[in-house]
């Protein structure tokens, strides 16, 4: 209870001094639906971080990469996507739901590549920090990545944005029509069509990559039959192509190029910059298993399509309640084609194909009165199926020399019934009890088939990169595995609401929070033993929420402190030395979020975000060694089973038959940054009439954000840690002050940052190589016009 007084104090103190100024303009009031119904962002216990979808459109942000924010991180990594929050992700493995799942108008997406979708005609993205027991799914024990998109409203509107940026040839143009069909019914059309000619240069063949393609289509209705009745409907298809990856090797060592057959010094650099060194050959061995036999394809390809739909309303029954539901359906299908070596040379090939369904549907009844009690019971069902086929393939390239194909089939089956209640038990203070109980089962099928590959010659290819001989397939392995499962959880949550004064706000709430289990979809390590359980997590949290200067400044600022215990993670198997997937980490993340926002002069405002955060693991026994450069068992790789150590041996890794690993506990998990922030300054100003003859507006924005180190990896490996960054985006508009038109100059990264969102070592390279990064967009520079009607 000293944060909660310290915090208190601290309120006080800062609302005496910014109160004295008055006059100010006052901020717009944010509406969140963090706890599914609109109410003031000031009012909701919660940390959550709220981006605007006019914020959105001005700065043309159409992929969640493209978004920098504090403590938080969401892109590419290979064919699936980090989504953290607070330092805490699912690994990446097709097996996982997320930790920080995505919720698209209520509706649960289970994948981490539903982030890949896009974002087009968003009223707004909402991100709840920390474990989400009642008010959203099941697995949200990280937070929640929420996205609200614009309901059909009962006037006509029409818009177009087109944007051009020049640096890396990309296009956007979408469309927005909202019709009212009747005095009852509306209908909105949203649609948005991308592509981006590609940031960096094959060194090898002089195109550019990637070359990204998104198509985005959206129909909502909304009909009120009633005034006490509202229903929505929505169906929603995107595509979303990438031709050509965004990798590129950095960090090699000398042996790298020294070693035939791994780097190509005419191509490859190790720096990190926007070349990357790529050939695909379609005569070389992959072509004797029919893997990439697309002529018309570059050899390295993402397809990630989507329909989606859903069905939700809100019904007034009386005075006193309120019946909501959703429902809702998607299906997504992936497709990924590779070479997980991302390098000159003919070593590896992979393709990945994976497809999920769901149907969901969601009922509560909550109360409306303003009374001493208040209340809200539901419960939630859904069915889904995943099936998943990773393909990959290492050939010629010691100690490998094989081909694996798996298959996965996954039908999961969850309920759960949720409901809470809250008393005000004085004039200042409520008090909320809350808690949901879920049950989850699922079957699994699985099957893998391992191939030996033997070269009919022992010749290299045409060049000493590349291995273009026949090739003769022996299976060695089959096996396959039928298993079932089930978890089932109570999740309570307390939380104590205290309003002293008008415009203070202080909280504080205990949660638990529960992460299904489920089998790991890659099939590595012992057949039998696919099934990992569930996560969990006891979390406190303590806030403030401040109103200043007559409305013209806001102040939040949350602590907070969660213990993970049984986290879902990949470790070596002592016997077998093979990577499985256990319930074998525990992990704290503990810190403080700060935001202030302060229009403090005419057309002026500031905003400033700022996180502190220690994320790290309590226990993490058995996690593989670092390989580039080999870990030492002076550094902490050790021998943990398999054959004895050689005596005096000062390393464990090149040993055969020993199997070695490091205990990473209180080491820092991934994407934990010790401190980040963003900063933004805007400025509006209306223009007097006489000058150019009509009313006009000029709009201008800084967005600052800056990063302290982190890892990329849960190996704790040197070379995948980013290093601390700065990026700067900034807009000047000029436009219509009834905003029917805007031209605008928008820059992103003007800083010209070259960064990575994730390093990984080189895949079956061996040690002492070097890792791949996937490196973010440098600068753009584009030009923006924006009609409405």
């Amino acid at each position: 209870m000293e944060a909660v007084r310290a915090m208190y104090l601290l309120g006080i103190a800062f609302a005496g001094t910014v109160q004295a100024e008055t006059g100010r303009p006052a901020l717009e009031e944010v509406v969140v639906t963090a706890r599914r119904i609109e109410e003031r962002l000031a009012d909701v216990p919660l940390s959550v971080t709220v981006i605007g979808g006019v914020r959105l459109d001005e700065f043309a942000v159409t992929r969640w990469e493209d978004l920098t924010l504090p403590g938080i991180k969401i892109g590419p990594a290979g064919p699936l996507d980090v989504l953290s929050i607070r330092g805490i992700a699912s690994g990446l493995n097709f097996g996982f739901e997320q930790s920080a799942p995505v919720f698209v108008d209520g509706v649960w997406f289970s994948s981490s590549r539903s982030s890949r979708s896009g974002l087009v005609d968003i009223e707004r993205i909402e991100i709840l920090k920390g474990p989400q027991p009642t008010h959203f799914g099941k697995n949200a024990i990280a937070g929640a990545f929420g996205v609200v998109t614009r309901k059909p409203q009962p006037e006509f509107e029409a818009s177009l944005d087109a944007f051009y940026e020049f640096e890396h040839e990309e296009t956007a143009i979408t469309g927005v029509v909202n019709v009212p069909v009747s005095d009852t019914l509306a209908a909105r059309v949203a649609a948005r069509w991308r592509d981006l000619d590609g940031y960096m240069t094959n060194t090898a063949g002089g195109q550019r990559s990637p070359q990204q393609r998104d198509e985005l289509a959206r129909l909502a209705l909304r009909w009120t039959p009633l005034d006490e009745l509202v229903m929505d409907g929505k169906l929603e298809y995107s595509n979303n192509t990438t031709h050509g990856f965004y990798t590129q090797y950095v960090r090699c060592v000398p042996q790298a190029f020294a070693t035939p057959r791994l780097l190509n010094p005419a191509y490859e650099d190790c720096r990190m910059d926007d070349a990357r060194a790529f050939r695909y050959d379609r005569t070389a061995f992959g072509a004797a298993l029919g893997i990439f036999d697309d002529p018309y394809r570059p050899g390295e390809l993402f397809d990630n399509e989507l329909l989606s739909g859903l069905v939700s309303g809100s019904w007034a029954l009386s005075r006193d309640a309120e019946l909501a539901f959703v429902i809702g359906y998607y299906d997504q299908d992936f497709h990924a084609q590779a070479k997980p070596d991302h390098s000159w040379n003919q070593r590896m090939l992979a393709a990945w194909e994976d497809s999920s369904r769901l149907f969901s549907q969601e009922v509560r009844v909550r109360s409306l009165q303003q009374g001493r009690w208040s209340w809200m019971v539901g419960a939630y069902h859904e069915q889904g199926t995943r099936d998943n086929a990773p393909f990959a393939q290492a050939a010629l390239q010691a100690p490998a020399n094989q081909a694996i194909v798996t298959n996965s089939l996954q039908d999961s089956n969850s309920w759960s019934v949720f409901g809470e209640a809250g008393v005000q038990v004085l004039d200042q203070l409520t008090l909320r009890l809350a808690a949901r109980y879920t049950d989850a089962s699922r079957d699994f099928e699985a099957d893998r088939t391992v191939y030996q590959l033997s070269p009919n010659s022992t010749a290299p290819g045409p060049d000493p990169w590349s291995f273009a001989v026949p090739l003769t397939l022996t299976q060695s392995e089959y096996v396959e595995t039928r298993q079932s499962d089930s978890d089932d959880k109570l999740t309570p949550a307390v939380t104590a609401e205290w309003r002293p004064a008008q415009g203070q706000f202080y909280y504080v709430s205990w949660r638990e929070g529960f992460k299904a289990g489920g089998f790991n979809s890659f099939l590595s390590g012992p057949i039998d033993e696919l099934a990992f359980g569930p996560e969990s997590v006891d979390y406190l949290e303590a806030g403030l929420k401040l109103t200043l200067a007559e409305g013209a400044a806001r102040l939040d600022i949350a602590v907070f402190d969660g213990d993970y215990d049984d986290l879902q993670v990949a470790v070596l198997d002592p016997v077998t030395g093979s990577s499985v997937v256990r319930n074998a980490a525990t992990a704290e993340s503990r810190g403080v979020d700060l935001a202030f926002d302060w229009a403090f002069l005419d057309g002026w405002q500031l905003g400033l975000s700022l996180g502190w955060l220690d994320a790290t693991y309590g226990q993490f026994d058995d996690q593989a060694c670092y390989l580039t450069p080999a870990q030492t068992i002076a550094q902490g790789c050790v021998r943990i089973g398999g054959a004895p150590l050689p005596p005096g041996a000062t390393a464990c890794i090149g040993n055969p038959g020993v199997v070695c690993a490091q205990d990473l506990s209180g080491f820092a998990t991934s994407f934990a940054p010790e401190w980040s922030g963003t900063t933004s300054l805007e400025y509006r100003r209306a223009l007097a009439a006489e000058r150019l003859g009509l009313p006009l507006t000029i709009r201008a924005r800084v967005d600052l954000m800056a990063t302290d180190e982190f890892y990329t990896t849960v190996n704790g490996a040197p070379g995948s840690k980013q290093p601390s960054y700065a990026k700067l985006d900034a807009r000047l508009a000029l436009g219509s002050a009834d905003g029917r038109w805007e031209v605008a100059l928008v820059g992103r990264n003007l800083t010209d940052e070259l960064y990575a969102v994730w390093y990984e070592p080189l895949v079956g390279a061996g040690p002492n190589t070097g890792y791949f990064a996937t490196t973010a967009r440098t600068r753009q520079l584009g030009l923006q016009l924006r009609v409405s009607y």
